[in-house]
């Protein structure tokens, strides 16, 4: 309903956010139009004028300590003789001149002691503005100067329990020993008994150290430190004050400081037991892991898994005759597989490399995995190991170098109808026996995090490279190719370069929870040189759950090649270039209910003809014609710990289709093969 005091208060709110941005006299004038009986539109006409400006900037303070510290860093502020006035800007200033005296030792040094005082009596809309620091008040209510703070004694707990010391008060404290730190007496370890936990490893990312002053930059740095140590549960730094000796005011208050760390369960298991349905196949599968969050105490963290699966799989022929010797009853397909992987809170490298370990905290990660898998036409064994480190250089910022990526591929028993079929299709080259040897990088650069932000964006980047060394050492081993190929041990190693990149755009809408999502991918991988295919495990596929959710998982493209039907097998797409595109509005609907329209678009292709796949190779001046796009619906479940998900897809653009026939509805009704039916955990992007 209008209301005229609805429109005055609108006036006065316009007026409010102009003059915090520095318009005094702004002028603004409200006119209503009666559309009809029942509909009113007012129309603000806003003059904004001239906008006041910082003629100059001034800082006053009777703390002398404080005056210079603020005026040798006004270089840095955020507010500029000449700029708008702007209370946004100013306000922010308050907390950057807050953070920058914590920094230098005034433990308790708060904003509130910051004002500003603005003389705009100047002609030409100019104003002088003055930084106003407060001294703070004795216990005697008398102005005295701010005191700076020292720390004095550092006390690690390193196995601290807040429910006990809350329940127990002194008598829980009065169960700890001090152990003095061997290599460095500056910090005490307060434990009932031996620490679990290494202190080596606790201490190394405590940037606190005994007679250093209070800085607020390196309480925040052990703490980023120590909550990255998955054995730490919760991480607390107190600090409590020394009485001061009153007879000298000049020299800073001692800080003890009480690191007080709660564990997590050092050790776990879980296991899973699940019915599987893929494309018809029955069967089941399940799986055990056990993780250790200390396992050499040193904060390392060791992961052990296992899993298996049973399947009733057919063959090429559409047929689920095998050997006795692969059969299990009902079942004729199995796949076992083992890994583990160590994650150790450090650099494990030459020592020049370690100048990181204070500044970006590296962690070092070392996996190995086997997989034996039993299908009707073949058996495969995979065998790796990764070596590599990760780091944050920002809050948003993280990066993953694998300088070492072994891969051993090798394919046994294949049926003379499975060998037909590769052959067919040009895939012998990406089934046959293969090593990976190479090197991998990734830049994570994700501000999903930021708070009030309503637009935010996530990218990777990825890079990988193998088979540059080995050739280069065969080369200087004058060794001879077989088959027009480099072998080791009788392998065949890959050689090639590999890069993708995804960018996600997230967009908060007015109404809670709802918001858009763009999301771009693109990717490319060119093998050269000692094999002239791709292996299979390193080529994209498109559709599935998390692609172009019209079709099912690799079952799109390459380029506009069509599947041939009753081929008996699952189908497996794969290729050498991805491009994809996603767009998703998701909303909230009711309890843990949430909706979601999508539209899908993209397609793979390959890079040479040697992948030999009619309609399949990249042709810059028709690659467009060949975009598939879906569209679709979906439905999730939000558990707060888990997403269940569940897109129904529709096609709307088939490559596969011939050229003038590629938009489905524009030449025939839907079908029911045009509709796809996904489930996934958690969001696709």
């Amino acid at each position: 309903m209008y209301s005229t005091n609805q429109e005055y208060r609108n006036i006065r709110q316009i007026r409010i956010f102009l003059k915090n941005k520095g318009y005094y006299n702004a002028i603004i004038k409200a006119e209503k139009n009666n559309k009809t009986k029942k509909k009113a539109i007012v129309k603000y006409t806003i003059t904004t004028n001239t906008p006041y400006r910082l003629n100059s900037i001034d800082v006053f303070c009777k703390d002398t300590a404080i005056y210079n510290l603020v005026k040798d860093n006004r270089e840095k502020s955020l507010i500029k003789e000449g700029g708008r006035i702007d209370i946004e800007n100013l306000e922010k200033e308050r907390s950057k001149i807050t953070s920058y005296l914590r920094n230098n030792g005034y433990y308790k040094f708060a904003k509130e002691y910051i004002f500003y005082s603005i003389d705009s009596t100047h002609a030409n809309f100019k104003a002088d503005l003055t930084i106003n620091i407060k001294q703070v008040k004795n216990i005697n209510g008398t102005k005295t100067n701010h005191t700076k703070y020292k720390i004095n004694n550092i006390f690690i707990y390193p196995d601290y329990n807040p429910k006990k010391a809350l329940s127990q008060k002194d008598k829980y404290f009065s169960k700890f020993d001090t152990l003095p730190y061997s290599q460095d007496s500056s910090y005490q370890i307060i434990t009932k008994k031996e620490p679990y936990i290494n202190p080596k490893v606790l201490i190394k990312g405590i940037s606190i150290y005994e007679d250093s002053l209070y800085q607020i930059s390196h309480i925040k740095e052990s703490y980023k430190y120590l909550s990255s140590l998955k054995i730490i549960k919760i991480a607390n730094i107190e600090f409590t004050e020394i009485v001061p000796d009153t007879t000298n005011n000049n020299e800073p208050i001692l800080l003890d400081c009480n690191i007080k760390l709660t564990q997590n369960m050092r050790q776990a298991y879980t296991v899973e037991l699940e019915g599987t349905n893929t494309s018809g196949n029955i069967g089941m599968a399940g799986s055990m892991t056990y993780s250790h969050l200390n396992i050499f105490r040193n904060a390392e963290v060791f992961d052990f898994n296992i899993k298996g699966s049973l399947e009733r799989q057919g063959n090429v022929n559409n047929s689920y005759d095998i050997s006795d010797l692969s059969n299990i009853g009902f079942f004729n397909s199995r796949e076992l597989g083992v890994d583990f992987s160590f994650i150790f809170p450090r650099m494990l490298a030459p020592s020049k490399f370690k100048k990181m370990i204070k500044r970006y905290n590296p962690k070092t990660s070392l996996s190995t995995n086997f997989n034996y898998l039993v299908r009707p036409d073949y058996t495969r064994t995979v065998a790796g190991i990764n070596f590599g480190y990760k780091w944050n250089s920002a809050d948003h910022i993280k990066h993953i170098f694998k300088p070492i990526l072994l891969d051993l591929v090798k394919m046994k028993n294949p049926t003379p109808e499975f060998i037909d079929y590769i052959y067919r299709l040009n895939l012998f080259e990406s089934y046959e026996d293969h090593l990976i040897f190479g090197t991998a990088y990734s830049i994570i650069i994700n501000k999903q995090l930021q708070d009030n932000k309503k637009v935010f964006t996530y990218l990777r980047i990825n890079g990988k490279a193998a088979g540059n060394t080995l050739a280069g050492v065969m080369l200087l081993t004058n060794i001879e190719k077989q088959n027009e190929s480099y072998k080791i041990g009788g392998n065949t190693f890959a050689q090639f370069v590999k890069a993708d990149i995804d960018f996600r755009i997230y967009k908060k809408l007015k109404r809670e929870n709802d918001k858009l999502v763009f999301r771009t991918f693109g990717g490319l991988i060119l093998p050269y040189g000692n094999l002239a295919i791709a292996p299979f495990g390193e080529k994209y596929f498109s559709g599935g759950a998390n692609g172009i959710r019209a079709w099912q998982v690799r079952s799109l493209g390459p380029g506009s090649y069509i599947l041939p039907v009753n081929t008996g097998i699952y189908p497996n797409q794969t290729a050498d270039i991805k491009l994809e595109a996603n767009f998703e509005y998701r909303m909230k609907l009711f309890w843990m209910l949430e909706g979601a329209f999508f539209i899908d678009a993209g397609n793979i292709w390959a890079t040479n003809s040697h992948n030999n796949i009619e309609g399949s190779l990249f042709e810059i001046n028709d690659f467009y014609k060949e975009i598939a796009i879906g569209t679709g619906v979906g439905f999730r479940f939000d558990f707060d710990f888990f997403i269940i998900r569940f897109d129904f897809g529709l096609k709307l653009k088939d490559p596969a289709l011939e050229v003038d026939k590629r938009w489905i509805r524009a030449n025939r009704p839907f079908n029911s093969d045009d509709w796809t039916f996904n489930i996934g955990i958690g969001y696709p992007f």
